[in-house]
């Protein structure tokens, strides 16, 4: 489930497009026992913060771009 939330952002070479991970990481963290889920998580998330800042060049924590530019 993990590949497969992740397969489209990977084939699509964005991390815009990492929405469906977040259901698989989900049901990861669930099914998970504690010490694993939290690994997968820790992982995921300095993954998700390597990979956007790489692509974007910096990491937009807010929803949407604030309009005191």
């Amino acid at each position: 489930m993990f590949l497969l939330g992740a397969a489209p952002a990977v084939l699509l070479a964005s991390p815009s497009y990492l929405t469906d991970l977040t259901y698989a990481l989900a049901i990861g963290l669930m099914l998970l026992p504690l010490r694993h889920a939290l690994l997968l998580g820790l992982a995921t998330l300095l993954g998700q913060i390597l990979w956007t800042r790489l692509a974007q060049g910096e990491v937009a924590w807010a929803q949407w771009p604030s309009s005191s530019a």
